[in-house]
């Protein structure tokens, strides 16, 4: 007679036993920087740290999209196939680490020098509401063949053959940076995002201009997609939709009117809002110096102070750059996030994804 299965709670110390050997090697972390002011050995302790914390707090064992669990996903980019130019470079060693580092502390993702604000939010919310599907796409993303289902039946597909730094991608580290390309290009699979040139190109126009970041309705498309739950709109472009519908503009949700109430509705339930932010008049209020600045910038607003009136939200470039004029950065709060007067930041918003149980209706 065969010996009985070892129960979750046995797997789930071995999947850790495992993940926690890998981390104490002595392979190489590859030539990605490591974040500033560590070395290997202060690097290998704070992934090893954050491996205690997942296990403690009982977050191996949360569920994925697909009735699996964190814990697998750590298991099988830890001792599973590797993409043969992932193994070279950054190693499976530094992407298990970073990827674990990212389920401890969802605020260390950002976007770097790159123009994926959008897919950066995105990638944080998974991280900290859906750890076990973040860590299960990123280790799919990881095997030879690059590819890993959604929950809506398309593929999440790996895009660039290898994964290198340059400047350009600043602070972002390699799970991000691997992440993020393949949610950028799954956003328009008609249109080639080039990660060298930071942009979308499309292949019908050669030696065209390319473009930088996400449409509202792609970015609407590939929340919906990544995280399996409805979501819905809303922008400041209401009255040419009116137009466009034959409507009267006062039947239909307006931002400048409703914009508030959905963001107050929304945090207060504990859900979080993503908001597309435009400097008054088009152009860029906060510092000179980074290339996007000028860009309409996506954030993710997750907390609302209901005795200031001050919001908490995710802003991919801080703490280096923050976008939002005058938003406090550091200090209290975790390191990418941002805090802001409630009405600061809506005088900058044209537009907002959020649970349809909060819109207008709702008032």
């Amino acid at each position: 007679m065969s010996p009985p299965s070892p129960g979750p709670a046995a797997r789930t110390r071995a999947v850790a036993g495992r993940a926690r050997t890998l981390l104490a090697e002595g392979a190489a972390l590859g030539a990605w920087p490591l974040p500033a002011g560590e070395d290997p050995r202060s690097w290998c302790e704070a992934a090893t740290g954050a491996l205690q914390r997942l296990e403690a707090g009982g977050h191996l064992d949360r569920p994925d999209g697909f009735r699996g669990t964190l814990g697998d996903a750590l298991d099988r980019l830890a001792r599973g196939p590797l993409a043969p130019t992932l193994a070279d470079q950054p190693g499976r060693r530094r992407l298990l680490g970073e990827l674990i580092r990212n389920l401890d502390q969802p605020d260390r993702i950002g976007q770097g020098h790159k123009g994926s604000c959008a897919a950066a939010c995105l990638e944080r919310h998974l991280a900290e509401r859906d750890p076990g599907e973040y860590a299960r796409l990123v280790a799919g993303l990881c095997t030879p063949s690059g590819a890993v289902g959604l929950r809506d039946g398309q593929a999440l597909l790996r895009d660039e053959p290898t994964l290198g730094w340059t400047e350009a991608e600043g602070l972002r580290g390699p799970v991000s940076a691997l992440f993020q390309v393949a949610l950028l290009e799954a956003a328009n699979p008609a249109w080639d995002y080039r990660n060298a040139e930071d942009a979308q190109f499309d292949p019908a126009l050669a030696g065209g201009e390319g473009r930088v970041g996400l449409g509202l309705g792609e970015f609407d498309a590939l929340l919906e997609a990544v995280t399996g739950q409805q979501w819905a709109t809303l922008t400041d472009r209401h009255d040419d939709l009116a137009r466009l519908l034959g409507l009267d503009p006062a039947t239909l949700p307006a931002l400048e009117r409703d914009g508030e109430g959905i963001v107050r509705r929304a945090l207060a339930a504990g859900d979080a809002v993503f908001a597309t932010l435009a400097a008054p008049g088009g152009g860029a209020t906060p510092p000179s110096g980074h290339p996007h600045l000028a860009l309409p910038h996506k954030v993710r607003l997750v907390h609302l102070d209901s005795v200031t009136d001050v919001l908490t939200c995710d802003d991919p470039l801080a703490p280096e750059r923050p976008w939002i004029p005058g938003a406090r950065c550091g200090g209290p709060e975790p390191a990418g996030r941002c805090r802001v007067p409630l009405a600061t930041l809506l005088g900058l918003v044209v537009e907002l994804s959020f649970p349809p149980r909060h819109g207008p209706s709702a008032r």
